[in-house]
């Protein structure tokens, strides 16, 4: 037997890692087919992927489940952001899809990789969704048509390459035109792409995920490992001459490899401020976040941000986390900015913010 040794590479917290896996990969006993992660035209590189998946986390029972945002973040380095509006109230809907809105024209502008699942509880089929799937989405407009007026459209696929949207602007729609058209370059075809507003979008998809990947990006990473406590938190520093995009993120250790820390909390707290030393006010809340680790393995703010000085404070409650004093934590904090230029630096010392 020929043994084929393959490398995949992982970044785990940020840092790249080669993942070694041999081809030997588990079959049906009777039907000798693959048993996992298979495609149609007998391609191999899928399965190796997910092997190599598997071996990051311990084995193939560890990689059951979860979301395509999980293995994003290993896979490029970078954090994501989670919007679910099955579990908001009907009074904070509203902004909360003006606000997803807004990302996800950020988002498709800094080209980053998006997915949006359907909810599980609803059924879809009778408009050619999947219930509790999750579909890529490609693009984002916001089309003119022809009687003047605005809406935004969604472009989403299948990743089966087939069973689409049967609503308003699916491909036998009657609302398309050619001026429409022409703004997202329609054509109707049985490839698993279509085409949804806003309005059936947020009807239909309860789960937006955003993987934002910073090209040309640097990072500054700080861990607080093992039994160590950090209870002052941790004040990063960057000056860009440029406008940008800035990540910053809290990473606990997986619990695919640790199981004993799954659904243990942790509070923790993002703060990113603009720092004017000339200003009488020198500081100015840019953007906060506060949040607790459940099953997720990263907390992250993700923002655009003007040319400037901009400090960043993170904080993990340890002191009330819910974890036993065996746990390990292994908390990683990173800050990745999406600048060429970008000076970038951390301060951990005991005093704050510094003025």
């Amino acid at each position: 037997v020929k043994l084929k040794i393959t490398k995949k590479k992982y970044h785990i917290v940020l840092k790249p890692k080669i993942v070694i896996v041999d081809d030997y990969l588990p079959v049906d006993k009777d039907s000798q087919k693959l048993i996992y992660a298979q495609t149609k035209n007998n391609e191999i590189w899928i399965s190796l992927l997910e092997k190599a998946w598997a071996k990051v986390n311990g084995g193939y029972a560890n990689i059951i489940g979860g979301t395509p945002m999980e293995a994003l973040e290993f896979l490029t380095g970078f954090s994501s952001l989670v919007y679910d509006t099955e579990n908001k109230d009907e009074a904070d809907l509203t902004e909360y899809k003006i606000e997803i809105v807004k990302h996800l024209q950020e988002a498709d502008k800094n080209t980053s990789i998006i997915s949006c699942t359907t909810s599980s509880k609803n059924k879809v089929d009778s408009v050619g969704l999947i219930d509790g799937y999750t579909y890529n989405m490609l693009d984002f407009f916001q089309v003119e048509k022809s009687d003047g007026n605005k809406e935004y459209l969604f472009k989403l696929r299948n990743p089966w390459s087939k069973g689409e949207w049967s609503g308003d602007w699916s491909d036998k729609s009657a609302l398309w035109d050619d001026k429409v058209k022409g703004q997202v370059g329609f054509s109707a075809k049985e490839d698993g792409i279509f085409f949804m507003n806003d309005a059936d979008f947020f009807k239909y998809f309860t789960h937006i995920e955003i993987c934002y990947v910073l090209y040309d990006a640097k990072a500054v990473i700080y861990s607080i490992e093992g039994e160590e406590k950090n209870t002052d938190g941790i004040v990063f520093n960057i000056i860009t001459e440029k406008e940008g995009f800035l990540s910053v993120s809290v990473l606990r250790k997986n619990w695919r490899i640790d199981r004993s820390i799954k659904d243990k909390m942790l509070p923790s707290h993002i703060s990113v401020v603009k720092y004017d030393p000339n200003a009488t006010n020198r500081l100015k809340t840019f953007s906060n976040y506060n949040g607790n680790f459940e099953s997720y393995r990263t907390l992250a703010i993700n923002l655009p941000v003007e040319k400037g000085n901009y400090l960043i404070y993170i904080y993990s409650d340890l002191d009330h986390a819910e974890f036993t004093p065996d746990d390990k934590l292994d908390i990683k904090i990173a800050c990745t900015a999406g600048f060429k230029h970008a000076q970038m630096s951390y301060d951990d010392r005991d005093k704050g913010f510094p003025l």
